[in-house]
């Protein structure tokens, strides 16, 4: 899904960027940003708390052009 997202989004133009934020926690989705070419450009500690525990968030870009 992330692949045909680039997809037609690397066919509009004037669009060079693809943004996204997620847990830092979550691994998995991390792993999975990454693998489609996003990369961290910036973390915010503490973004989130759920029962008592804080979570950070990071923010990922790919760049299209």
């Amino acid at each position: 899904m992330i692949r045909e997202l680039v997809n037609r989004a690397s066919g509009l133009e004037g669009l060079e960027q693809l943004h996204l934020a997620v847990v830092s926690g979550n691994q998995p989705a991390v792993s999975l940003y990454e693998g489609a070419g996003f990369t961290v450009y910036s973390t915010t500690r503490q973004a989130f708390k759920h029962d008592g525990r804080y979570w950070d968030e990071h923010f990922m870009a790919l760049f299209l052009a």
